[in-house]
């Protein structure tokens, strides 16, 4: 019995030593595309009024990985911002490039094109 006990707790400790602390640096996890989107919304802060922002949803789509750098535990990666106005009920999409690593506090995330 002691045996068995111990072999699950070593299938355990062995699968999560393979999938990491937790911490993803892939394009598609739900943590980097949340930051993607609370950048892309302290950009366009710069510009709206309050009231405007208020009214804006914004999600990833469409997201493509161009590259996976394992030793530096990064990705790159293409998508698509939805960018949907709840006051016009106009949908925009913005073409933009990501990058995402793994850093000592969690997951690093640079997005470029939202200019």
């Amino acid at each position: 019995m002691k045996k068995i006990v111990l072999s699950i707790f070593a299938v355990m400790v062995m699968g999560m030593l393979m999938t990491g602390c937790g911490a993803s640096y892939e394009g598609n996890s739900n943590k980097v595309k949340k930051t993607v989107c609370d950048i892309a919304r302290q950009e366009f802060a710069k510009y709206l009024t309050d009231e405007a922002l208020s009214k804006i949803t914004l999600r990833v789509k469409n997201i493509r990985t161009d590259k996976i750098d394992k030793d530096t535990k990064k990705s790159y990666n293409s998508a698509d911002l939805e960018v949907i106005n709840a006051g016009t009920n106009k949908t925009d999409v913005i073409p933009i490039t990501y990058t995402a690593q793994i850093t000592d506090e969690g997951v690093y995330v640079e997005v470029r094109g939202l200019r």
